[in-house]
């Protein structure tokens, strides 16, 4: 019962250090859970979505019925929006947000399924060489951003976007927690967001800041990227990647992996070993129990028929109907004479194991 109950709270606290993002942040308020965000496959489980081709990569819904459930949040452009996690961050990683125009509608299924989507913010970690990289985004539970002024009036859908390192060093290592979030923009202006990509189709799993390559860290930098094309105020409409960090995390640094790399999979080894341990107790307890049986056994044979006799039984001197002729289990059973005929006395004691074995009896003879 302690095995099972060790094991049951480190599965609970793997599933407790991943998140989803139930609740849409609108100027500071916050919903109840998946009121306007599309409920995800990973409500219960908090797993994250590993494989980037994969369409769970667009908004990692539960069914066919999420965009249905989930309501239109009215928004004004300029507002500060985000999402709140059901559980603290703790993956070291970057967030970023991405939008785009619903058609027909932001709760049509149909809704984000082509080359639509902009990235409109992003929270890049950062870098020295005494301390690597860091991420001022782990341990929050909550991130916030601006839908830029000149975003045209309409309906999108809102995606935000963890990129978990953690496990980051092979391809599909990289963990993606997701949501989106069904808006009604007004008070737009007449921008024309880009560049423009797809989900799938955005990510590759072995491209730099999403498949890292642990070697000592040089640091490279290039100017934040601007697109062209973008709305009025494009500042707020970034690259697909973050700014530095299309060579910078692909020549990452050690300090990423050595306190949290490969957790899930230490956890589950432990969870293995003391599933093992659990059966070994039990095989143990059942042993126990069989020893414990024969000695019963035992027991109640010597105590019906008092100390044993010889072995060797010699009929010399003796009448067929003498009693000390006997053997144990004939007088205990019949209480009629058999004439023993110069064979060793035998005792033979069986012992039933059905409640152990699950119906099946067990016979020992000593």
């Amino acid at each position: 019962m302690k095995l099972a109950y060790a094991i049951a709270l480190f599965a609970a606290q793997l599933a407790t250090a991943h998140y989803t993002f139930p609740d849409l942040i609108v100027n500071g308020t916050t919903s109840t859970d998946w009121q306007y965000v599309r409920i995800t496959a990973n409500h219960y489980s908090n797993g994250p979505v590993t494989d980037v081709t994969s369409s769970a990569i667009r908004c990692y819904e539960l069914d066919s019925t999420a965009a249905t459930q989930a309501g239109i949040a009215t928004v004004a452009a300029g507002s500060t929006v985000g999402f709140k996690a059901d559980n603290t961050m703790g993956h070291p990683g970057y967030f970023s947000a991405y939008m785009t125009p619903a058609s027909p509608a932001a709760n049509s299924n149909q809704a984000g399924l082509g080359k639509t989507w902009f990235k409109i913010w992003e929270w890049a970690p950062k870098y020295s060489p005494s301390t690597g990289l860091v991420f001022d985004s782990e341990n929050i539970q909550q991130f916030t951003f601006t839908i830029p002024k000149n975003t045209p009036s309409g309906q999108y859908l809102l995606r935000g976007e963890q990129i978990a390192l953690h496990v980051a060093g092979s391809s599909g290592g990289a963990q993606f927690y997701i949501g989106c979030a069904q808006l009604n923009v007004v008070n737009g202006g007449s921008g024309n967001p880009g560049p423009t990509v797809s989900f799938p189709g955005a990510y590759s799993a072995t491209d730099p800041g999403i498949m890292i390559t642990c070697r000592p860290a040089t640091v490279v930098t290039r100017p934040p990227a601007r697109p062209s094309g973008l709305v009025e105020d494009s500042e707020n409409y970034v690259d697909l990647l973050p700014s530095n960090l299309n060579v910078l995390l692909s020549s990452v640094v050690n300090d990423i992996l050595t306190s949290v790399a490969c957790q899930e999979v230490y956890l589950l080894s432990f969870m293995l070993f003391c599933y093992l341990l659990a059966l070994c107790d039990q095989w143990i307890k059942l042993k126990a129990a069989e020893e414990r049986r024969l000695l019963e056994c035992r027991a109640t044979t010597q105590s019906s028929y008092g100390s044993m006799p010889s072995l060797t039984a010699s009929t010399s001197n003796r009448t067929p109907d003498d009693p000390q002729t006997l053997t144990p289990s004939t007088q205990a059973t019949n209480n009629k004479p058999r004439e023993v005929r110069g064979e060793p006395e035998v005792y033979k004691c069986t012992c039933l194991d059905a409640d152990i074995y699950g119906g099946i009896s067990r016979g020992f003879d000593f």
